[in-house]
Parts: structure tokens; C-alpha cells; sequence
């Protein structure tokens, strides 16, 4: 099982879950072809596996990408306060995890 979404020329890859007890016959490679096959109709659209940094390559896709996350603060300056706090926590612990 896999989620895709498609919008304005670009599909979005989530998480893809499959029964461990058939994992001999590779049903996640299998799913991952069957996907490429039915977008391959459409040479323009851009694939975005959703996949984190270091994440093992597929060979279904490739390339790699550089995204960017991008906040934008609305409201009153008490939200905004709040999301900027947030904001910062956040980076906060990013650089906690790193090694």
C-alpha cells in the first residue's frame, strides 16, 4: 500500500507499508514499478518520493533534489511570537540531534 498525490505537475510519495510475510517477493519494489508505470503517461511530471536525507536511493528515482521548507508567520504579533518561538525550538533541537 502507497499514497500518492499528484498537483500542478508534481507527485508526492508517502510512507508505503506491505505484509513482512511476503517480503520474498519484494512488494514494495513491485508496488514502486507499478506506480512508475502509471505516471510514466506523463514525461513532464516531477516526482517527489518524500524521502529524508540519507535515505537509501531507489532506482525507480534517482536524482535528488534540494527543497526547501518555507514558514510564513500570519496573525497578530502574538502568534507570530509564539510561531517564532516554535520556530526556534525547533531549530534548537536539530542541532541537539546532529552528531
Amino acid at each position: 500500500m502507497t499514497t500518492w498525490f499528484e498537483c500542478s505537475g508534481r507527485a508526492f510519495g508517502f510512507k508505503m507499508a506491505h505484509d513482512e510475510t511476503a517480503r520474498r517477493h519484494a512488494p514494495g519494489r513491485l508496488l514502486m514499478r507499478a506506480v512508475a508505470e502509471d505516471f510514466a503517461g506523463d514525461p513532464a511530471l516531477a516526482f517527489d518520493t518524500c524521502a529524508g536525507e540519507g535515505a537509501a536511493p531507489d532506482p525507480f528515482w534517482p536524482d535528488r533534489r534540494k527543497v526547501l521548507d518555507c514558514v510564513v508567520a500570519i496573525g497578530s504579533p502574538g502568534r507570530r511570537g509564539v510561531l517564532g518561538g516554535a520556530m526556534g525550538a525547533a531549530k534548537l533541537w536539530r542541532d541537539l540531534a546532529k552528531p
